[in-house]
């Protein structure tokens, strides 16, 4: 194994020229261009060579993009913090090369303009999170993945579009998987996955009142719900998540569980899932309500809508307010309504 390692960081910007290409030829899989600590920078590289690793074992790694394409072989390995921002073109991960968030360290990515960040040129390589990932974004800005996700950490996505397009075997051949940890949708970003979104564990919420989207792109276009949790907008505060893509998403529980709030003094204020084609849950799904205060008489909470207007059967488990009832004639019209 051949590891160059720095204690305090490495530059590989090109200080004199942005524009000049930082090569690396890593000659083994087991190769390691490592960082033990302080700051290092990279723009505009070429690691070629076998799949070895470039590891941030302590410290910081910031990568900021020129206009020129950047290529890496090598996987990336973050023990530490990772910060991404300001890129302007992309950086190819080839030969199955993907990005590795280790528990207890952080991935952030800041909005660049309209521009694909990563791409795995269909290789089946991922992103994967054990740590935390946070996109920072703006309004009308759309920042891109060409690769899955998969999620066991905390990823939290703020403001304006994200797209991970791409899917593969590792995320069940959706664009997003989680399996443990959290997602977090934060001040109406549009979050896009690939062939869908994939849960089988962990929670999926949005962290305050304004609508959260996520759109399901391409051929398989289903958010499917096998486990874990969707609960929306924080304690005694009401939020909304859309599903929709293509001519007909479909929103599937099968096994997972969502906890809803209502206001039980007013109707028509509630937590609410909406999806823009159709709604089917099914096995062993869960539906947790709670009141936000005491419950009066003769209000409705519609707490799911399938746009579509197809119908939907029951949650199996289901815990009500005292006073609060499904309204089992509305599951054929196209939404759940509470009744109290």
């Amino acid at each position: 194994m051949v590891t160059l390692q720095t204690a305090n960081g490495f530059d590989l910007t090109g200080s004199f020229n942005p524009d000049q290409v930082t090569k690396i030829r890593f000659e083994a899989t087991t190769s390691k261009l490592q960082a033990n600590g302080g700051v290092s920078f990279m723009r505009h590289f070429d690691f070629t060579g076998q799949r070895g690793t470039v590891h941030i074992a302590g410290g910081v790694l910031e990568l900021q993009g020129t206009s020129a394409l950047s290529r890496s072989n090598a996987d990336f390995l973050i023990g530490d913090t990772f910060y991404v921002y300001n890129m302007s073109a992309v950086v190819q991960l080839r030969d199955g090369a993907g990005i590795t968030v280790a528990s207890g360290a952080t991935m952030v990515v800041e909005t660049s303009p309209d521009v694909t960040i990563f791409d795995t040129l269909n290789s089946g390589a991922i992103l994967e999170n054990h740590g935390t990932f946070s996109y920072i974004g703006s309004a009308g800005t759309t920042t891109t993945f060409a690769m899955p996700f998969l999620n066991h950490g905390q990823a939290t996505f703020d403001t304006g579009n994200f797209v991970f397009d791409r899917s593969g075997t590792a995320t069940s051949n959706y664009g997003i998987m989680m399996d443990g940890g959290s997602i977090i949708l934060k001040n109406g970003i549009d979050l896009r996955a690939k062939n869908g979104y994939y849960q089988t564990g962990g929670t999926l919420s949005t962290a305050d009142t304004v609508a959260a989207t996520i759109t399901l792109l391409g051929t398989q276009n289903t958010a499917q719900i096998n486990g874990g949790l969707i609960t929306l907008g924080g304690a005694n505060a009401y939020g909304k998540l859309t599903f929709t893509g293509g001519t007909a998403p479909t929103l599937n529980f099968n096994g997972g569980r969502f906890d809803a709030e209502i206001n039980g003094q007013t109707s028509n204020q509630q937590d609410q899932l909406v999806c823009s084609g159709n709604i089917n849950v099914q096995g062993n799904s869960t539906l947790v309500v709670t009141s936000v205060g005491a419950v009066a008489q003769l209000k409705t909470w519609r707490i799911m809508i399938a746009q579509s207007g197809n119908g939907f059967n029951d949650f199996a488990n289901k815990t009500l307010p005292g006073g609060v009832t499904t309204n089992g004639a509305q599951l054929t019209r196209g939404f759940y309504q509470l009744d109290s």
